[in-house]
């Protein structure tokens, strides 16, 4: 077993999944949404689709 190529294939892995996931969340901010506790979803202010991105944050 080549150790080496087993590491670099694990963190090319592990960079293309938390990329993926951090575009999820950019993309469609309320994905993640129901996660939360139901105490946190009712404080959080409802995402307006029409205010702008600057905005939004």
């Amino acid at each position: 077993m080549n150790w080496a190529r087993t590491l670099l294939d694990g963190v090319v892995l592990c960079l293309v999944f938390n990329l993926l996931i951090a575009l999820l969340g950019v993309f469609i901010p309320g994905s993640f949404k129901n996660m939360l506790p139901s105490e946190i979803r009712k404080a959080a202010p409802p995402l307006d689709p029409t205010a702008p991105k600057s905005i939004r944050k």
